[in-house]
């Protein structure tokens, strides 16, 4: 009796594993690299949607210009309301009182911007907070030392120190 057909073409357990293991090299390769560009889409699309967001802001203040004579941003209480945000795209929130824009990534990280404008509403920016998402985020702010108002000094502080600077004339951004 014949144990092995001679016509049985199949697969050796080393051809298997070689298969396997030129799988597993690509894999290796490739979801990296799927990862980084995920990462990437993401930085772009967040940068559309905030340059969309400056173009809207200098449409409102340049119609104010040609209504009222004088230009001005709107508020941050007031964004949504004067058409510079028509709606929040998924996974975006604006949180009005504080002029926090905020963008939950796919991985579950989040950025943030924040919007504000000075007391009179003639100046405006937007900054981006960094930091590991635990809290401890840091924003780059314009410090205006008192006593030495002519002196403003670019610096990094922790988010959570804004509201202090803010209510002596701070603002976020660098100095320019």
């Amino acid at each position: 009796m014949k144990m092995f057909n001679e016509d049985n073409h199949g697969f050796t357990l080393i051809e298997l594993i070689m298969v396997i293991v030129i799988l597993g090299i690509l894999a290796a390769v490739i979801v990296p690299k799927y990862y980084d560009f995920t990462s990437r889409a993401e930085d772009e699309v967040e940068a559309t949607f905030i340059g969309g967001l400056k173009s809207g802001i200098n449409l409102f203040s340049i119609n104010k210009l040609l209504t009222t004579g004088a230009k001005t941003f709107p508020m941050r209480s007031s964004m949504l309301y004067e058409g510079v945000l028509d709606e929040i795209p998924e996974d975006w929130t604006y949180e009005a009182e504080f002029g926090r824009i905020k963008h939950t990534r796919t991985d579950g990280s989040m950025q943030e911007w924040y919007y504000w404008t000075n007391s009179d509403s003639t100046i405006y920016g937007i900054a981006a907070t960094f930091g590991s998402g635990d809290g401890n985020a840091q924003i780059t702010i314009c410090h205006i030392p008192p006593g030495n108002p002519n002196n403003p000094q670019t610096i990094t502080i922790a988010q959570s120190a804004w509201p202090a600077h803010q209510a002596h004339g701070d603002y976020l951004g660098s100095c320019n």
